[in-house]
């Protein structure tokens, strides 16, 4: 009964507790209908935004763990924009529907890169052809927390060829002849172009910002000025004439056309003024006034004739310097010229010399009458300046021909217009064939480009190359070219001096190498020196071991007496007492410990005898004369050795030698002479400052580095300096502050030339009076092609 009551008791609070739950659940379907209905909303509002986007929306999801993208959802703008049909390319993969975009710009490589990262990226304006769309458009293109990827993009086509047009109008603007001036309403400057600066003589940072009435022409009435305001405000155009004097007070006329730009309302919102310099025309006007009210006063002949050949009038001048008179006929020799004028052709000129002076006549129609106007000019004093012109012209042409070196001129194209006699010897062609050909058929193809492109304002640094001549010889040669300009300063082509090098180069070398046999020659002593001293050692533990094996070889003649004895089973007292002294005298606890260390002595000595030998063998005979890959900071320790007994008694070597520093292209004997010619230089200057036998010694430090591009050599010094009154002769070929055979002065003339000519670097020299000198070598990694 107990049982059944509590069994009774458990199913109501199970009732109870279901109830509950079925209350709780009610609410909480209400509450998930309720978001669901919000939901929906949301759903509605935003699809409503997406699909009346005026950006286009691509929405795409991804396969494959993010490989490949499949087209999802689009907008309508993104149907209008890219031709899109939704039953067409819904689920289609994103390279069937952009496969050009993706060829270009790596459409998928993208899609994968911000699937991955979660980072949005922005695409700059960019121009995308298919074969549905062609225009510019601007991506942002991101990732959703579901893992889709979308792409937000707009087509700004318009915009950009918009902004194409209004740069060319600007160009257009700033290039016009004619003055423009931009103002607001209130007359305040807002834009003038270049050829207001040019003509006003100031900047247009100058007068924007500030009134027109800055800029105001001097000699023109306010009322002109009243009248122009008064018509602009009321929206029309304004035509008319200011009169203005230049900084140096000489009149200036411009026609001004001024006219207001209205807004969407039909209202002005600025002011465009365009004038135009009629200076010159006003004073021709003046001046065809003048003649034609004093004909008389006019310096040169003036005359008109019938078209019977007579002289209707003439001029004083005419009278007087020609010999014509009204009412006689003009010479025979002008009929054919004025009759032509008659006839309604174009104006007839010709020449009519007498008593020894030149004029230059004009034959033109008188319209509305028959008979001809004749213009006359004394023109003697050009005909002498043509004739001085075509003498000095003959004199340039024989200097031109017989300089010593080569010169040819091109056109834009690159064709040979002219080339002396000295540049066909030193291409070995015939330069009469070579007039009209491209440049490629004087020089090898790998060098004609040097030549065939033309300069811009100003002349390339000279550049040097070899090459092989019409002849198949090996020719080096320097060129120098040049753009040429017509008299309004446009480019019409070029032209190169050509130097013939090759014998310079021979010397030289010649030169470079007679200086690496001096160098040697002079270090032989301390080579020597550096040899001897290892030697003397070598030698004594070489004598050492000598008797020490002699010792042995005593001892082991007793060992053997000894040795026999006990074999025969009966050792004699005598034979051990020799074994004994000669054991003794040997001492064989310390033999062994000397020999050891005197070998290793003379090993020693041997390879340090071995390096320095090796030393100078690399740096005579370094293996390569033309550009190789030199490993720099090996031929700097290289030098170091072999130089070691010119440095070593007035001064501590150190080295801060870069390991990561690449190969440069050298030539390895004219890199290790480079480097000698500093250690000694260097040495010399800290003797010269300390003396030879200084208490402290100074120091030398090089180091390499990778700076700029390229490889930095410094060779610092604890020497004098160089003094100022010398420091810009220290290049110069021949100029050493040595005594007589101490040097010759070429060193770093040489290494200036080769540095900066063949290897295309460069060296200088930083210097402090009393605290050293520092010489910097810079060298690039690579060499650039003839002409860069």
């Amino acid at each position: 009964m107990g049982q059944e009551k509590k069994t009774k008791t458990q199913l109501i609070q199970e009732l109870t507790e279901c109830r509950k739950d079925a209350a709780r659940l009610r609410a909480k379907e209400e509450r998930l209908a309720k978001a669901s209905r919000v939901l929906m909303d949301m759903e509605s509002r935003y699809r409503s935004l997406f699909e009346n986007m005026r950006a286009a929306a691509l929405v795409f999801y991804s396969l494959d763990d993010g490989r490949s993208f499949m087209l999802k959802d689009m907008n309508r703008a993104a149907q209008d924009l890219d031709r899109l049909d939704p039953e067409k390319h819904l689920g289609k993969p994103v390279l069937d529907i952009f496969p050009n975009f993706h060829k270009k710009h790596k459409l998928l490589e993208i899609f994968q890169r911000i699937w991955k990262s979660g980072r949005a990226e922005h695409f700059p304006l960019r121009l995308y052809k298919g074969k549905r769309i062609r225009g510019w458009r601007e991506y942002f293109i991101y990732k959703l927390p579901t893992g889709e990827i979308v792409a937000v993009y707009e087509d700004l086509t318009a915009v950009k060829l918009a902004l194409a047009e209004v740069r060319k109008l600007y160009q257009a603007v700033e290039q016009s002849p004619s003055t423009v001036v931009i103002t607001d309403t209130d007359g305040v400057i807002e834009y003038v172009n270049k050829r207001f600066e040019e003509t006003a003589g100031v900047g247009r940072g100058e007068v924007i910002g500030r009134h027109v009435d800055a800029i105001r022409a001097k000699n023109t009435p306010g009322e002109i000025y009243d009248q122009m305001w008064k018509t602009l405000r009321s929206g029309q155009t304004w035509r008319g004439e200011f009169h203005d004097l230049s900084t140096a007070g000489q009149d200036i006329w411009e026609r001004a056309v001024i006219f207001p730009v209205k807004d969407d309302d039909g209202n002005p919102s600025n002011f465009i003024g365009i004038k135009e310099d009629i200076t010159e025309r006003k004073a021709v006007l003046r001046e065809l006034e003048v003649l034609a009210r004093f004909p008389n006063e006019n310096p040169q002949p003036v005359m008109r004739i019938d078209r019977n050949g007579t002289v209707l009038y003439a001029n004083d001048p005419a009278r007087e310097r020609l010999g014509v008179e009204p009412g006689e006929a003009a010479p025979e020799e002008w009929r054919e010229h004025f009759l032509a004028a008659l006839s309604g052709r174009t104006e007839q000129e010709t020449e009519h010399r007498v008593r020894g002076r030149v004029f230059a006549l004009t034959f033109s129609s008188n319209p509305g009458h028959d008979d001809a106007n004749v213009y006359g000019r004394d023109v003697t004093e050009v005909h002498r300046a043509l004739d001085d012109l075509g003498q000095s012209e003959a004199r340039f042409r024989m200097l031109v021909e017989r300089m010593q070196e080569g010169l040819v001129v091109m056109d834009r194209k690159g064709r040979i217009d002219y080339a002396n006699q000295r540049f066909s010897e030193i291409v070995g062609l015939d330069r009469y064939r070579l007039i009209g050909r491209p440049v490629q058929a004087a020089l090898d193809p790998e060098y004609a480009p040097c030549l065939s492109e033309t300069p811009g304002e100003s002349p390339k640094k000279p550049y040097e190359f070899t090459f092989k001549t019409g002849r198949g010889e090996s020719s080096s040669v320097m060129i120098s070219p040049a753009p040429m300009f017509d008299e309004n300063g446009a480019l019409t082509g070029s032209f190169a001096v050509v130097t013939d090098m090759t014998e310079a180069r021979l010397m030289e070398k010649k030169l470079l190498q007679a200086q690496k046999l001096e160098s040697i020659g002079q270090l032989a002593a301390g080579i020597a020196h550096e040899i001897n001293t290892p030697a003397q050692y070598v030698g004594s533990n070489l004598k050492f071991l000598k008797d020490v094996c002699q010792g042995i070889n005593r001892a082991m003649t007793s060992y053997g007496r000894l040795l026999k004895e006990l074999k025969q089973g009966a050792v004699s007292e005598e034979a051990l007492e020799a074994a004994d002294r000669a054991a003794e005298k040997l001492g064989f606890e310390d033999v062994a410990a000397d020999i050891t260390g005197a070998v290793n002595e003379a090993l020693d000595g041997v390879g340090r005898i071995s390096d320095i030998v090796q030393s100078v063998k690399r740096f005579a005979h370094p293996g390569h004369e033309e550009l190789t890959p030199v490993d720099i900071n090996a031929a700097i320790a290289n030098t170091i050795t072999m130089s070691r007994n010119e440095w070593k008694y007035v001064a501590e070597m150190k080295t801060d030698l870069d390991p990561s520093l690449p190969p440069a292209p050298c030539v390895p004997g004219e890199l290790n002479q480079f480097i000698l010619n500093l250690i000694t230089n260097a040495a010399h200057a800290i003797t010269e400052k300390l003396g030879d036998d200084p208490a402290a010694k100074g120091s030398i430090e090089i180091s390499t580095r990778l700076n700029r591009g390229g490889v930095e050599i410094r060779v610092k010094d604890t020497g004098g300096g160089v003094p100022k009154d010398i420091q810009g002769r220290i290049f110069d070929p021949f100029f050493t502050t040595k005594a007589v055979g101490k040097g010759s002065g070429q060193g770093l003339s040489i290494a200036r030339t080769q540095i900066s000519e063949r290897l295309g670097g460069e060296i200088s020299f930083e210097t402090t009076a009393g605290e050293g000198t520092t010489f910097i070598i810079r060298l690039p990694l690579q060499q650039d092609t003839p002409g860069q």
